[in-house]
């Protein structure tokens, strides 16, 4: 099987990235994935896993902890959703001892070499449509057939450990087929509320759902009723919880344009003086976060990381699009951020950043979201909004949004344009010397966006 068979065959399955107005539970089957991966031959059985759920920050909290990891001499598989560009961005094995760069914007480093993706996907289809003909289930889909892959390659390329990052949810998600020894849930805020439940307790209690006995839980600080829910969660499966903000406590030191500074301390150790190049306070907690979940997998080695291995780690971390400057002229930042608290913190960021800017903001927006709630939250800035689309058949139309912005009274210009090309290049020729472009909105639309600008970069 070619690489392109590959891609082509993963594609043919169900990939519930790319839908909505589905039905979580009926939909989201882990009796399922236990059926495939007995076929496969369980090779989660054999891991040793980190897993991580949550609203906001989760991938980063699990680039952290690989990078981390690497650092100190462990071979580190990393299993991250949804790609950017490249499917294999999403499995990948960090190698320790090598010679560290800073990879292209669109190669991230140690992703799964295409011959062995089309060398999996040709062992995995004979089972994928033995367990599919049987019909106990609706079929597989392309999440829990990725997911099974990531997981025997981990296996079989004996990764010292896998870090693992949940699709959606976390109790009924494809990766909950592990026990993980040491978890992690970032902030839970509203989000798939359709999906996941209407209130922060019943969201809290699908991402707790990762979860198994006997674990170490390092969690963000959260609401009264998540940390109610985790506590309980914790103590049903008599695992051990240590929290952010009480537990691990970190202070910004200083930032600029390039990295901010920090401290953490607590029951993880003391670390001064530590650098990341991912900006923003909300990335000092999932750098804490990252650090507590590296911290507790090495315990399990009998291995106490030392300041250097930690402080390596933290400053080599890379995640793109995450307020991620592309250009300086004009100046032209690219953020992730998909629902209301991911707006107030990018808002945060901006204020704390670039104070006083002319914000000219380029939206795309997924129509599951709270399009309303992330707007309200941008609005607060002032400043234009040029509304696009990603290409992407879960975007919203841009002639809603438009509306949705218009109704927040956000104060400036409101502009639509159908392609992400158009957007931008209308945003450059609005934008002044004392201006900022922040695309934002949706990881697919703001990976275009990256794309394009790096592709037509002077």
């Amino acid at each position: 099987m070619s690489y392109q068979s590959a891609i082509q065959y993963l594609n043919s399955c169900i990939n519930y990235e790319k839908k909505s107005g589905f039905k979580y539970k009926e939909s989201f089957k882990l009796e399922r994935m236990r059926h495939f991966m007995s076929l496969v031959g369980n090779p989660q059985e054999s891991l040793r896993c980190i897993h991580v759920s949550g609203t906001k920050g989760k991938g980063s909290s699990c680039v952290y902890a690989a990078y981390i990891l690497r650092e100190a001499g462990y071979k580190t598989g990393l299993y991250t959703s949804p790609h950017l560009w490249d499917i294999r961005e999403r499995v990948r094995i960090f190698y320790p001892r090598v010679l560290r760069y800073r990879p292209a914007a669109e190669n991230f480093e140690g992703m799964i070499p295409r011959a062995d993706m089309a060398a999996y996907i040709q062992r995995l289809k004979p089972l994928i449509e033995k367990l599919n003909a049987r019909l106990l289930y609706e079929p597989l889909t392309f999440f829990e057939i990725y997911t099974a892959l990531a997981l025997l390659y981990f296996k079989e390329q004996s990764v010292d450990f896998a870090v693992l990052e949940t699709g959606l949810g976390g109790r009924l998600d494809a990766t909950n087929i592990v026990s993980a020894r040491v978890c992690g849930i970032t902030p839970v805020s509203f989000d798939h509320m359709d999906k996941l439940g209407a209130t922060l307790r019943l969201i809290a209690r699908e991402k707790a759902g990762i979860i198994k006995h006997h674990a170490c839980v390092i969690s963000a600080a959260q609401t009264p009723d998540v940390m109610d829910v985790i506590k309980k969660k914790c103590a049903i499966t008599r695992s051990r919880l240590y929290v952010e903000q009480k537990d691990i406590t970190s202070k910004i030191l200083c930032h600029s344009g390039g990295y901010q500074e920090f401290s953490v301390s607590g029951k993880m150790g003391k670390f001064a003086r530590l650098r990341t190049r991912l900006l923003g306070r909300h990335q000092v907690s999932n750098a804490s976060v990252g650090i507590g979940l590296a911290v507790q997998a090495a315990a399990l080695c009998g291995k106490k990381l030392a300041y250097e291995e930690i402080s390596k780690g933290v400053y080599n971390t890379l995640w793109p699009v995450r307020f991620d400057i592309v250009c300086r002229k004009p100046l032209i930042v690219v953020d992730g951020a998909h629902n209301a608290d991911s707006a107030k913190a990018l808002r945060q960021t901006l204020r704390d950043y670039f104070p006083r800017r002319r914000i000219l903001f380029v939206i795309g927006m997924s129509n599951d979201k709270d399009i309303r709630g992330f707007c309200r939250e941008l609005s607060v800035c002032g400043g234009d909004f040029i509304i696009s689309r990603a290409r992407n058949p879960r975007a919203a139309d841009p002639e809603l949004i438009s509306l949705i912005v218009r109704a927040c009274n956000a104060g400036g210009d409101i502009i639509i344009k159908r392609s992400i090309s158009a957007a931008l290049n209308t945003a450059k020729t609005r934008a002044d010397s004392s201006s900022i472009i922040v695309v934002t909105g949706s990881l697919f639309l703001v990976a275009e966006a990256k794309k394009y600008l790096l592709a037509h970069s002077s």
